[in-house]
């Protein structure tokens, strides 16, 4: 079971798919659901699908203060490595996560992929800009990891630099050890990609491991992305890679 929670010009709905099938429901200011017969998701289509069709499907609801449609939380049914049942889930990040992230922070395997960064959870987990969407990765409830998603064209401090506005960039990690290598980290990215693909302009995805991180750089191979260049970004000699939007839906939409 697949469920993908939206905001939907102001009103908060809820599409869960079974096989091909997706059921739409109503949530309520205390979370309470009931049946949203007059949404009939089509059968068939692709999660990275769903946030269009729910445009088309209500545009009506569309106001000055409401025009958009959102997703704010996702969540998987799979069975784990253990072959024990979980449940991944992806929610925006909080302020009451700081400690989780700084914690994360002081793990060895994270400093050895990202030594250099600055994240400045104290201020920037009280920001939600337009370019950004900050991500938490529950299994089960617990927090194992960190989902950021760009636009890289609007992002403040213009990191990529000169870029199109038709991409975005993703930045990823588990910081529980104990779920390393277990299949959250494909799971992650490949919600991450669902999240940059919905909107049809957007034509490409780009991520920056270290130049030395042989174990991420096969990680993303092994995704789709291709080697684009090296960069040097701050003190980081990184290896630039892309994913095409046609790489994606060859590869992963009939997964998503």
């Amino acid at each position: 079971m697949q469920r993908l929670d939206f905001d939907v010009f102001g009103k908060q709905v809820q599409t869960r798919r079974t096989g091909d099938v997706w059921e739409v429901r109503y949530v309520g200011p205390e979370g309470k659901q009931r049946p949203a017969p007059d949404i009939r998701v089509p059968t068939g289509i692709s999660a990275h699908e769903v946030a269009g069709a729910l445009a088309d499907l209500c545009h009506e609801w569309a106001t000055a203060r409401h025009s958009s449609v959102t997703l704010k939380r996702s969540a998987i049914e799979v069975v784990s490595v253990d072959a024990r049942p979980v449940t991944l889930t992806m929610r925006p990040a909080q302020p009451r996560d700081l400690e989780t992230l700084r914690y994360w922070d002081t793990r060895a395997h994270i400093m050895a992929s990202d030594p250099n960064d600055d994240w400045q959870w104290e201020t920037e987990l009280h920001k939600q800009p337009d370019w950004r969407e900050q991500l938490i990765a529950e299994v089960d409830g617990k927090p194992i990891g960190f989902v950021e998603i760009i636009d890289p064209a609007l992002e403040d401090s213009h990191y990529w630099g000169e870029v199109a506005t038709d991409l975005r960039a993703v930045d990823i990690w588990i910081g529980e050890v104990d779920y390393l290598r277990r299949g959250f980290g494909t799971l992650m990215m490949k919600d991450a990609l669902m999240r940059c693909f919905a909107p049809p302009a957007i034509t490409g995805v780009l991520i920056d491991p270290l130049e030395t991180n042989e174990r991420a750089l096969q990680f993303y191979r092994g995704l789709g992305f291709e080697w684009v260049e090296a960069r040097r970004f701050g003190a980081d000699d990184c290896a630039v890679h892309h994913m095409s939007r046609a790489v994606y839906l060859s590869r992963h939409a009939d997964q998503d």
